[in-house]
């Protein structure tokens, strides 16, 4: 997977799949902002959704979002998907073909 945009697209099995990635992705992003100085706890995590990217592989950006400068505003637009977002349609869409018992 390199766009998030197609994640969970296949079935069930994916949809869980996709889940995993980006909760084991959040879970290294804040050890890592935990164990290295400057960062405050208004941790962003951000997806660009493949079109807006120049770098064709799945990556996130950490953005200490008490820091930001100008650029940060002037790339909004290309940072069109937070981490929470992507996790809360992933998670509708499972929980909607999720058969009842």
């Amino acid at each position: 997977w390199f766009n998030i945009l197609v994640f969970s697209l296949e079935d069930i099995t994916q949809q869980t799949a996709a889940i995993d990635l980006l909760q084991a992705m959040e879970s290294a992003a804040r050890a890592y902002v935990a164990k290295s100085e400057g960062w405050s706890d208004n941790l962003g995590m951000f997806f660009q959704v493949y079109g807006w990217c120049s770098v064709h592989s799945l990556h996130m950006h950490l953005v200490d979002l008490d820091a930001t400068g100008p650029t940060f505003d002037a790339v909004k637009h290309k940072n069109l998907l937070p981490l929470q977002s992507a996790l809360e349609v992933f998670r509708l869409e499972r929980d909607a073909i999720t058969p009842t018992p």
